[in-house]
């Protein structure tokens, strides 16, 4: 395709241009047509008239034919009339012929012949003069001698002119019609497409520091307007992903930090006199401390980071949920006790599931360390499984310090912290344990629910699919 024809507004006219041309030919081709048809249908009528009263004043007697006078000496400049016998012998003409003869060749007569009282119509050539249009009818008298020919013609030279005169204009008019539809196509073009060029300009200035600016809607009904507002509802969708992976990457540089300085801060401290055996296993268990919460850390960021870049290849398989869940519980339990918190397991059901154990594993005790690290001592934390419908219904119940109502849609956002108290009781954590339970639970199609009250405690509640229906959905 050449350059000129790539842009919109040049097929629009390209397009538009041929159409128009393609209709004005037509109309043009029908009309010429129409009234050609129209006048020869006209000559011919007038010939056909004319021919049967010529017939009507033809008398036959005694063997030979009687012409009326004022036929013979027909006066009219448009009509030629001759008479002749079957063998072509002039028997009279009109006087308006002079000394000429209208066509009668073998052609003709066959022709008449064949056609008899009906007549036959022809358009034939007179020398360097204009076509005449002939008709040519016999008359055979009484029937027992021979017959008559009877020519009626008209010259064509008044039909010509007419149909040169509206060929003419016709040559006039179509190309003045299609260089019109040129201009008009033009500036229909350009202010179809004038709000797309405003539309890319504004799309074009739009960058990370000015996300917020949207398109122009000048009619949110049209096609245009809909296509910006599908774009706005877009940049707007890419404004809060940018915006949450700035807070992300901020998030995630200061928990990557805060071990860091510690660490750096124990291993300077400690260098800088010598210390005892004792002092200096402390600063290495504190060191190791650290070092194993940044690979957690590191461990998790790539956990997300495979969800998001979909290269998470899950090994799903049946899981008898209650058995996992017992094992779970009972590792731990110990931390529990060692919060001095209750942990209660019911799971009067045994429902089987579709999914990778790993990170069912991970969902589990991510929720159960998530309920425990938020309980008070003397607190109690619930742990539940039963069978809903097609779906197994786990929850975990914790009697922590609960979440305020405006913050629970952010609880499963990476590295959130529901409030002051919450951050202060967390201890240990990276930030990333509710986000990695939200993409586990939505590749295995389930999902997941938060209702807490402050002062009263928290319950998220997973659905998954039960194994037959998993593997039907999968």
């Amino acid at each position: 395709m050449s350059l000129m024809f790539r842009s919109i507004r040049a097929r629009i006219m390209s397009w538009h241009l041929l159409v128009t041309a393609l209709l004005i030919t037509a109309f043009s081709l029908i009309l010429f047509s129409t009234v050609a048809d129209s006048l020869y249908r006209g000559v011919d009528m007038t010939l056909l008239s004319k021919a049967a009263e010529i017939n009507s004043g033809l008398d036959f007697e005694a063997g030979r034919w009687n012409f009326p006078q004022e036929e013979n000496d027909f006066s009219a400049a448009d009509l030629l009339i001759q008479l002749s016998d079957l063998g072509g012998n002039i028997l009279a003409r009109s006087a308006n012929l002079g000394k000429k003869r209208l066509p009668l060749n073998a052609t003709i007569r066959a022709q008449a012949l064949k056609d008899g009282p009906a007549g036959s119509l022809a358009t034939v050539s007179v020398g360097q003069g204009p076509p005449l249009r002939l008709l040519t009818v016999v008359d055979t008298g009484d029937g027992t001698s021979a017959g008559l020919l009877v020519q009626v013609g008209i010259s064509l030279k008044r039909v010509e002119s007419t149909l040169g005169r509206l060929r003419f204009w016709l040559l006039i008019i179509a190309p003045t019609l299609l260089l019109l539809s040129s201009l008009g196509s033009f500036f229909l073009a350009d202010r179809l497409l004038r709000p797309l060029k405003t539309m890319a300009q504004t799309a074009e200035s739009i960058g990370e520091r000015s996300l917020s600016e949207r398109l122009p809607v000048a009619n949110p009904e049209d096609e245009i307007g809909q296509l910006a507002g599908t774009f706005n509802r877009m940049f707007g969708r890419l404004q809060r992903a940018f915006e949450q992976q700035k807070r992300f990457v901020s998030d995630a540089s200061h928990e990557l930090r805060t071990p860091l300085t510690v660490l750096r801060g124990q291993l300077e401290v400690a260098l800088r006199r010598r210390r005892s055996a004792q002092e200096y296993r402390q600063v290495l268990e504190t060191s190791l401390g650290q070092a194993e919460r940044l690979s957690r850390l590191v461990q998790e960021l790539l956990l997300l980071a495979r969800a998001d870049s979909g290269k998470w290849q899950p090994d799903f398989q049946p899981i008898e949920l209650a058995q996992l869940c017992a094992e779970i519980a009972g590792e731990i339990k110990t931390l529990a006790e060692q919060r001095q918190i209750t942990l209660e397991v019911a799971c009067a059901k045994r429902p089987v599931v579709y999914g990778d154990p790993l990170l069912l594993r991970r969902m589990i005790a991510n929720l159960l360390d998530n309920a425990i690290q938020y309980t008070q001592p003397g607190g109690q934390v619930r742990l539940s499984l039963e069978l809903q419908g097609d779906r197994a219904r786990l929850s975990v119940a914790d009697t922590g310090l609960g979440i305020p109502a405006e913050e629970l849609s952010h609880v499963f956002e990476r590295f959130y912290r529901a409030d002051q108290a919450r951050s202060q009781q967390r201890t240990g954590g990276t930030g990333l344990g509710l986000a990695i339970v939200r993409e586990i639970v939505r590749v295995h199609q389930g999902q997941i629910e938060v209702e807490s009250t402050p002062g009263e405690g928290t319950i998220f509640t997973v659905r998954l699919p039960l194994y037959r229906t998993a593997t039907r959905s999968h």
